[in-house]
């Protein structure tokens, strides 16, 4: 038996981190049951640490090496030193980790900015972001190419990548994230009730380009001004910063913007229920766990139809163009005249994200490490 090696040093987003906590707690309650490793590795990065303090004491042959800075450095050097002294496997949970041409390597691709950041042109991303991604998909592009298995979480994905990459020589497959207790469990109300007068929406998502907080608060501006609505519009882990305030310096009678934060995922889905509409518009999205959870919240989603999530919707809300002027305010007004539709809709989602279940999503992970890891088939990546 050997060591298996997680790389996490670059794991930030809430998406990786809870994909990073579910994977760890399998680990600890059926994997390594299996006797397949002697020892398991965890490097961490900061924002990995903070969500793993809810493990308590872990056994001895599990490890958590925590990479708070010089990520890089660990990366290139210190995780190979693990991997081969320890003859292991590695899994790397980003593509732009360092760690390739590596032996028994699985790549789990959960951020498509690397393919798709160069393509938007509905902003300006800066030189700076620009010459980043550009290494980023250089380093993603070998990391694919030469891991023994890759792993994406939706087809949309596989899809866009293997476009760009053509033939690797592993194995590739499609599986997705899941849905924690606490959406699982959720009460939902089986009825939709609108108040027309003031429509309540709710955004979960950091600040960055890509998730159009600009042309949302534009949009339900315009919205509450031509339709002389009340809106409310809650912006969760939307931390304050330069550019959010920017966005907030002009005053609308017809829009009242809050901006709480960060929230804890057992908190998250009693606070979206209070509102009336769930929206995402983020453009870009390897899978879009936050949709899904918006989805099982039992509240109508309106979502972008940009990149992966319209595969995770799947029909079962509004869709609207986030880079298009004007889209996000008809949708909307669609939704809000259309109550019983708005309610079919929300019953469909959460019946659907009910089917995302991270037991089930990371036993298929771990029979897929094994097997890309031991298998010596013909890569089938060259769609």
């Amino acid at each position: 038996m050997g060591t298996l090696v997680i790389n996490g040093c670059r794991i930030r987003s809430g998406g990786g981190k809870q994909h990073a906590l579910e994977m760890v707690n399998f680990i600890l309650t059926e994997f390594y049951e299996k006797n397949l490793f002697s020892k398991i590795i965890f490097f961490s990065s900061t924002e990995c640490l903070k969500v793993f303090k809810e493990l308590g004491t872990l056994p001895k042959w599990f490890e958590i090496i925590p990479v708070p800075r010089f990520s890089s450095i660990v990366e290139s050097i210190v995780i190979p030193f693990f991997v081969i002294r320890n003859k292991g496997v590695l899994i790397n949970l980003d593509a732009g980790s360092l760690s390739f041409f590596l032996p028994r390597t699985v790549v789990i691709i959960q951020d498509l900015l690397f393919v798709e950041a160069l393509t938007r042109t509905h902003v300006s991303i800066g030189l700076r972001l620009k010459i980043r991604q550009v290494v980023l998909r250089f380093i993603a592009m070998h990391n694919i190419q030469k891991a023994d298995g890759v792993i994406f979480l939706t087809e949309y994905s596989r899809r866009l990548v293997l476009r760009r990459v053509g033939i690797i020589r592993g194995l590739t497959t499609v599986i997705g994230h899941g849905l924690s207790g606490p959406f699982q469990n959720l009460s939902v109300s089986p009825l939709f009730n609108l108040n027309t007068k003031k429509i309540k929406l709710i955004y979960v998502s950091p600040v960055a380009w890509y998730k159009n907080h600009s042309s949302v608060i534009s949009e339900l501006r315009d919205y509450g001004r031509v339709y002389n609505k009340k809106v409310e519009l809650t912006l969760v882990g939307a931390v304050r910063n330069t550019e959010l305030d920017n966005l907030l310096l002009r005053n609308c009678p017809h829009l009242t913007v809050t901006v709480v934060g960060p929230v804890k995922n057992t908190c998250l889905p009693e606070l979206i229920k209070r509102h009336d509409f769930f929206l995402f518009a983020s453009s870009c999205e390897a899978f879009g766990i936050t949709l899904l959870e918006g989805m099982a919240s039992g509240v109508p989603v309106i979502c972008s139809n940009k990149s992966s999530l319209p595969e995770i919707l799947r029909g079962c809300g509004y869709e609207f163009e986030p880079e298009v002027c004007g889209s996000l305010k008809r949708t909307l007004r669609l939704a809000v005249r259309s109550s019983a539709n708005s309610e079919s809709l929300a019953r469909a989602a959460r019946e659907r994200a009910l089917q995302f279940i991270w037991r089930e999503k990371m036993s298929a992970v771990f029979d897929f490490l094994m097997k890309a890891t031991s298998s010596k088939a013909a890569p089938d990546g060259h769609h």
